[in-house]
């Protein structure tokens, strides 16, 4: 999509901006990337939330000023923290990142359409650390730092 110019953003992060070519209002649902920072004695870097579950440190996104639902044709400006994350992953490489997960989008139903196809369970929002139940278009990435 061709990007729209995020005039008067305060963001200090890095910038996606989203348009909704669907004919209906769509949800956008931030499910983000597990660091495996350790969380269980200590809080998340910036920018990151534990899952108590597992006790480590998953990417988050500050929720945008209009709110997740995005209107058809409009579009949703979405800024990462402004700072980058280094962990070990899985593999016992040292990684920087800038952000990582995955954005789904599901219909909002209060346009009286079609119930969704996707849901977060006893939410009206999942956690950043729990993906939605059932069927969603994602886009999954990661974002490195810039190099010099």
């Amino acid at each position: 999509l061709p990007h729209k110019p995020m005039s008067g953003s305060n963001a200090s992060g890095r910038q996606l901006a989203i348009q909704n070519k669907c004919g209906r209002p769509m949800i956008v649902q931030v499910t983000g990337g597990n660091t495996l920072i350790d969380c269980s004695e200590q809080a998340c870097p910036s920018g990151l939330t534990c899952n108590p579950e597992l006790s480590t440190c998953y990417f988050d996104f500050p929720e945008p000023s209009g709110g997740w639902t995005i209107q058809p044709g409009a579009w949703m400006n979405l800024s990462t923290p402004s700072q980058s994350t280094t962990f070990e992953d899985g593999g016992g490489n040292n990684v920087t990142v800038d952000w990582s997960g995955k954005l789904s989008f599901f219909a909002n139903m209060s346009d009286g359409g079609l119930w969704p196809a996707a849901f977060c369970n006893n939410a009206a929002r999942c956690q950043t650390y729990e993906g939605l139940v059932g069927v969603a278009t994602a886009l999954e990435f990661t974002l490195s730092p810039y190099l010099p």
